[in-house]
């Protein structure tokens, strides 16, 4: 998949997912529901980017807690929202994003695998 292709696979995962405005959305949770600590396991700088992205979309503020490991970050928002709204658009996004870049560097290792075994020759 070329970058076009997954940008427009991205938002067409976040158009899915978001009907009018996000922030208007996390609102109407907030009347039903407190917010809560979420500690989520992010394990890459790439999707830690993307969910600090998806987050800042909803007026969200992601942040790391003391003592907590680096791949945890934190977000304060009502429970049904981030189990309901915010981590399935985000979830589907991280998989491909993830799967995306398996693909890329598996393609670039091959490369340089190829020109070294040429280059050895």
């Amino acid at each position: 998949m070329d970058e076009d292709a997954l940008v427009s696979k991205l938002e067409q995962i976040w158009r899915e997912s978001v009907a009018g405005d996000p922030r208007a959305e996390l609102r109407r949770w907030r009347e039903r529901e407190p917010d809560k600590k979420h500690a989520l396991s992010v394990p890459t700088a790439a999707t830690q980017h993307l969910l600090a992205l998806v987050c800042n979309r909803y007026g969200l503020r992601v942040y790391r807690a003391p003592r907590k490991r680096s791949t945890t970050l934190c977000v304060d928002a009502p429970a049904g929202f981030v189990r309901e709204v915010l981590w399935p658009p985000f979830n589907s996004m991280a998989l491909m994003l993830e799967e995306q870049t398996h693909q890329l560097l598996e393609r670039v290792i091959e490369r340089w695998a190829r020109s070294t075994d040429t280059g050895q020759k």
